[in-house]
């Protein structure tokens, strides 16, 4: 026996590939690491236009989206904290993955049965079974998987996953 999600919705889960990041290239052609030596971080920066002034912010992350059931326990979403440079929403949204639902869509280390979902893994949106959009996350913030632990060991083996997705800081927090 291993059981089942209750309530469950369709997420899709932007997983960092570290190592094509890691390969990045620059605007001059040069193969750069595409994270920050001080911060290990994925490098953002702006991307101009044709005219060359600023548009949009550009990052150097290398993602490949994966959809998988969840079940979605939303501890808060958007709060509002108030910062020297206005307010920023805050978000922590907890998922919840069967272990039956990850191993279909190969998301299982079949030598150590652990999740292949990592910490920095991004949330991209919510749909219900269908695949009826409910929710896109935007980025930035983003909501990131901050935690993944087993859980709910039944039948003589774990078949849960308890991921925690929290958002990146914007700000000085006061």
């Amino acid at each position: 026996m291993r059981g089942f999600l209750v309530n469950k919705y369709l997420v899709t889960i932007a997983q960092l590939d570290a190592e094509a990041t890691d390969e990045d290239v620059d605007g001059a052609g040069i193969l750069t690491s595409g994270y920050d030596d001080d911060f290990k971080e994925t490098i953002v920066f702006d991307q101009p236009d044709a005219s060359g002034n600023t548009v949009t912010r550009g990052s150097t992350r290398q993602e490949s989206n994966v959809c998988v059931y969840a079940q979605i326990d939303t501890t808060f979403f958007e709060r509002l904290q108030q910062l020297r440079s206005g307010a920023s929403p805050d978000s922590a949204i907890e998922l919840t993955f069967h272990i039956s639902d990850l191993e279909q869509r190969g998301l299982i280390d079949l030598d150590t049965g652990d999740t292949l979902l990592k910490v920095n893994d991004r949330l991209v949106s919510i749909a219900d079974c269908q695949g009826n959009l409910i929710q896109t996350i935007p980025t930035p913030p983003g909501l990131y998987i901050t935690h993944i632990r087993p859980s709910a060991f039944m039948g003589r083996t774990r078949n849960l996953f308890v991921a925690q997705f929290e958002d990146r800081l914007q700000g000085l927090k006061r």
